[in-house]
């Protein structure tokens, strides 16, 4: 019975330190008024050893999605053709509906909506990005009026 306060110890800091521990890869967001009461979010992210990115959920303002814009990086860090991504709600909902599946490792690719996706200010977005290969990168753009 020794374990009784180290082992309740070490359960509360798992609990407190679990979300930077269940990250995969890295996402890091910049945010930038283009004009119009446009915001662009750029996603910069960053595969792990898995090819994987999630965890890195990020607040979208109030508002409508215009367009999204997926750009693989080239050369060593290209990902892995037909790599996937998804951009899920809170309640791992895709919400660009399956967009982002077999991506080319070599091409970007653009879409608008009709009729439009809106956010309500209070999403928190997570970009995940599975079969990338590892440390591989590249740019998610959003634009949201």
């Amino acid at each position: 019975m020794q374990c009784r306060w180290t082992c309740g110890l070490v359960l509360v800091l798992a609990v407190l330190v679990a979300p930077s521990v269940w990250a995969a890869g890295t996402a890091t967001v910049t945010t930038s008024d283009v004009g119009g009461g446009v915001t662009k979010y750029s996603i910069a992210w960053t595969s792990d050893a898995s090819g994987d990115v999630s965890g890195n959920a990020f607040n979208v303002k109030a508002g409508r999605l215009l367009v999204l814009h997926i750009m693989p990086n080239t050369g060593a860090t290209q990902p892995t053709d037909l790599y996937d991504m998804t951009l899920d709600d809170a309640d791992a909902v895709d919400l660009v509906d399956a967009l982002g599946a077999n991506l080319s490792n070599s091409t970007g690719k653009i879409y608008q909506w009709s009729p439009a996706l809106y956010f309500d200010g209070t999403d928190q977005i997570d970009l995940v990005i599975s079969n990338a290969g590892n440390a591989k990168t590249g740019v998610i753009e959003l634009l949201v009026q």
